[in-house]
């Protein structure tokens, strides 16, 4: 029987998996369909299949997003199966504790009070509420900033409540049973809040064609299925399980695959956003380069000699040297360090942007018009504390994206010098006739080693960052500074840059608006 083409189709999402060919028949009484995923043409082999094909295809629409894998990020599936194992894990769990928790409050004892489980059940929810108030308000800036190291938080702290939910359940701690499920309540709230936060993070990250709520459907069915898995599968653990005895080695093993699972799941995601970390890894190894502060700073100096433009508030770039290469995100994320910056962020000490006037603990109103002054080029102010090793940016209204980065590298490169000072290699970062140029300057500061550490950083942002922000930006496809061709040697080999429009450095939102002569001597300026 013979065929003519009539008509192809194909699914734009995913063209090379979902094309199709259909044919006519000659004597124009059958419609049959060359499928290129399977090399089938004949509606007589299609049959066969038509059924196995028929369920994958509506696995498929259930439970993966439109356009898959298209249409996400390439580590989803990866991510998924660890999220989809410790889901499960936790749901087994469950049953356990649930168990524990009912055995602790009482149930099955004729000396159990029903009023009294019900005040410990209304006072433990009310910790649970004010928990969540506290803990949003604390931490709700770094969510985004840091999304690995609070997904895992989120789950440990899980893993924290589930194992006090057991406690609850052993004689000798009867006595005990409030405070337990209290501090339960808190770690299970804390889960919750930095899970649903950094959710919805995760999701914007996989989504690749604006299919936002595609993606998040197709999470929750997942999340179903699995519950339901996790239902029947607790109903068989409970009636095996009869003893303490045997219900704790497997709770303990199925938290330590619990948190196997996170971890693996966190290491695969792939985030191209700048965050503090990552940021601080990108110009930590961009000032460790050839190109390196003495060099950069011993060339100001010479420029400074000849008369050159480049000085302390300008941003001139004209350098015959070419842009020194970056670490690619790749390269980043196998150097980060899933808890260094929640380590940082409760000891303080990272950099913190967007601060107010009150927070510098200045000793003087001279200190900050002092400031001021100095950085009367820039769109920030900033201050540091020698001892505490913490620096502090306030931003002037106006300030951009590119500001907060410009302010968080001189934050590293105060960092730097402070570390150097502290081991006395203090003339690693600047030149002789630098340094001394800086204490002189350093003089007129309330602090002198502080003023010290900020004019001799300053210089070295003022030299250093905008060749660092045209390297980044000629990375990613755009050089707005330099004018030179952006290279794409790493986008031909499918290498994706940084997403330099969701940068996020945990910058809070206040901002100062300049009155009076600052204004003034601004514009002058």
């Amino acid at each position: 029987m013979e065929t003519y083409p009539i008509a192809t189709e194909t699914d734009i999402h995913n063209p090379r998996a979902h094309t199709a060919h259909y044919y006519a028949s000659s004597s124009a009484k059958t419609l049959v369909r060359d499928d290129a995923r399977h090399g089938l043409l004949w509606r007589a082999l299609l049959a066969p299949r038509a059924l196995g094909s028929s369920i994958i295809h509506g696995i498929s629409a259930t439970f993966l997003p439109v356009g898959y894998p298209y249409s996400v990020r390439e580590e989803y599936l990866t991510y998924q199966i660890w999220d989809t194992v410790q889901a499960l894990c936790s749901y087994l769990r469950g049953i356990l504790t649930t168990k524990a928790i009912l055995e602790g409050s009482g149930v099955g004892s004729e000396a159990a009070s029903a009023l009294s489980a019900a005040m410990n059940w209304v006072f433990r929810d009310g910790v649970g509420m004010a928990c969540s108030l506290l803990f949003s308000s604390m931490a709700s800036i770094s969510f985004d900033c840091n999304v690995k190291e609070w997904r895992l938080f989120a789950d440990i702290s899980n893993d924290v409540g589930l194992t006090l939910d057991m406690l609850t359940g052993l004689p000798s701690l009867k006595g005990h049973f409030l405070l337990l499920t209290c501090l339960s309540t808190v770690c299970k709230t804390m889960c919750g809040v930095a899970a649903g936060c950094t959710k919805s993070s995760i999701t914007a990250h996989f989504s690749l064609r604006g299919n936002i709520a595609d993606v998040s459907a197709k999470e929750n069915a997942q999340e179903t299925a699995v519950t339901l898995f996790g239902i029947v599968g607790g109903l068989l653990c409970a009636q095996w399980i009869a003893c303490p005895e045997t219900a704790w080695p497997v709770f303990l093993s199925l938290t330590a695959l619990h948190v196997l699972a996170n971890y693996k799941g966190v290491v695969a995601l792939k985030l191209y956003s700048l965050n503090t970390q990552r940021a601080a890894i990108l110009i930590d190894d961009f000032l460790n380069r050839d190109q390196g502060m003495d060099r950069a700073e011993g060339q100001g100096t010479q420029d400074k000699k000849r008369g050159d433009s480049t000085t302390i508030g300008s941003s001139t770039t004209d350098s015959p040297h070419p842009l020194p290469r970056l670490l690619t995100p790749t390269q980043v994320m196998a150097r980060e360090r899933i808890y260094q910056p929640l380590w940082s962020w409760l000891l303080a000490q990272q950099p913190c942007l967007g601060s107010r006037i009150s927070d510098l603990s200045l000793p003087s109103p001279a200190h900050l018009s002092f400031l001021m002054r100095v950085f009367s080029h820039e769109s920030y102010l900033l201050t540091f504390a020698p001892f505490s090793g913490r620096v502090t940016v306030i931003f002037r209204a106006g300030a951009t994206p590119q500001d907060e980065l410009k302010a968080f590298f001189q934050a590293q490169v105060i960092k730097r010098l402070d570390l150097d000072r502290r081991v006395g290699n203090g003339g690693r970062e600047a030149s002789r006739e630098a340094g001394r140029e800086a204490g002189r300057e350093a003089g007129k500061w309330p602090s002198p080693l502080l003023g010290k550490l900020v004019l001799k950083s300053y210089e070295t942002t003022v030299h250093r960052f905008p060749i660092f922000w045209a390297a980044l930006q000629s990375e990613n496809g755009k050089n707005e500074i330099g004018g030179e061709e952006p290279r794409s040697d790493r986008s031909a080999a499918g290498e994706e840059g940084w997403d330099l429009g969701r940068m996020n450095l945990g910058t809070r939102g206040w901002r100062l608006m300049e009155t009076g002569e600052h204004r003034t001597s601004k514009k002058k300026s």
